[in-house]
């Protein structure tokens, strides 16, 4: 099974104590777990915004594609009609590479009330982004409830191999939650094939 990673800091493992902790490395080790042959590639580079990302090469041929693109569009306030478009155009690109790949699409790692600076909430950029999920068959995986747990982010100044800590990534605990979130999807995925 061929499973990509596309997103940015989050997806990379900021702020977690170790690459192996980082979301996308606890859902490859779970699903080998299982018995799954699983060849993993992960595409993130900190403070992408789905713009940029669109630049990006896509590997072909995959399984599975979890995406989580649309926290730094929120946090620098990027147009939601220009997210949307973005966004819609990168699902688009995924799908002509991977056409029969399963998508799972993740929401913002914010605070569902959070404001951007166009006075645009977080949640609404959590319905774009389901929207279009949706629209290319794809699976919806919210973080909102995640983010707000006590124990997901922080605790600020943690040393870690990314530098130290804040208060908005998840930490390690954050990281196997949003893991458990990926897995979850896949198998409602799964469900309703």
């Amino acid at each position: 099974m061929r499973i990509l990673f596309l997103g940015a800091s989050i997806t990379r493992g900021f702020f977690s104590t170790g690459a192996d902790l980082a979301y996308p490395a606890v859902v490859v080790e779970r699903l080998r777990a299982r018995g799954e042959a699983v060849q993993p590639t992960v595409i993130a580079q900190p403070g992408v915004e789905v713009a940029q990302a669109l630049t990006w090469a896509v590997p072909t041929a995959q399984n599975i594609v979890v995406v989580q693109l649309i926290t730094n569009d929120f946090r620098h306030s990027i147009p939601l009609s220009m997210y949307q478009s973005g966004y819609d155009a990168l699902l688009a690109k995924i799908q002509a590479a991977s056409p029969r790949a399963r998508i799972i699409c993740l929401g913002s790692w914010d605070a569902s009330q959070a404001i951007n600076g166009r006075g645009a909430t977080a949640a609404d950029y959590d319905a774009t982004t389901r929207s279009a999920c949706q629209r290319s068959a794809g699976v919806w995986v919210p973080l909102s409830q995640l983010y707000a747990q006590a124990g997901a982010r922080g605790p600020a100044g943690v040393a870690t191999p990314f530098g130290p800590a804040d208060e908005i990534h998840p930490d390690d605990g954050g990281q196997a939650k949003i893991a458990q979130a990926v897995l979850a999807g896949l198998e409602s995925q799964q469900a309703a094939d």
